[in-house]
């Protein structure tokens, strides 16, 4: 799965990988066994990995004298963009999103908790962006959040061991 991973990454928008995201492979490697060992370790991914979101999310840490106005449009700062870059970055949100209601889902929370949670965090991130230079700051990181918890109720059925 990581090595697909790597391998896909890189024909998209012409992009190499950094050293970064090959350390994060290495450390995830571990993170990887000891979870498929001790299954009960569920909160700490999802405390981790919600540190991920609020660090990469509120980067870089400097604050503009004046915040830049909240889109409330979808897309509106990723179509006059390059297309391939914006959706890199949705395809990244959605994964980020999706573990980590797929974790808390794992740890026993109610749906609609859940995936409330989760588009609040992502709601709250994009206001948080408004202070940073360079990022822009829009509604559009909540639908990736809400179109894979709705994934994730369609498919809870689903996931019950058949009888024998």
């Amino acid at each position: 799965m990581m090595l697909t991973t790597l391998v896909a990454a890189v024909p998209l928008v012409d992009r190499w990988l950094s050293p970064t995201e090959l350390l994060a492979v290495v450390a995830a490697l571990p993170a990887w066994l000891v979870r498929r060992r001790r299954p009960g370790r569920d909160s700490l991914l999802a405390a981790a990995l919600l540190g991920v979101i609020l660090a990469e999310g509120l980067a870089p840490y400097q604050l503009l004298a004046e915040p830049r106005p909240f889109g409330w449009v979808h897309f509106r700062n990723v179509i006059p963009g390059h297309w391939g870059i914006g959706l890199q970055a949705m395809l990244l949100k959605t994964f980020r999103h999706g573990v980590l209601l797929w974790l808390l889902l794992r740890l026993g929370w109610r749906w609609m908790v859940t995936a409330s949670a989760v588009m609040g965090l992502a709601a709250a991130v994009s206001f948080g962006q408004t202070w940073p230079p360079g990022r822009s700051a829009d509604v559009t990181d909540t639908l990736p959040a809400a179109v894979v918890a709705l994934i994730l109720l369609a498919l809870r059925g689903t996931a019950r061991p058949q009888p024998a």
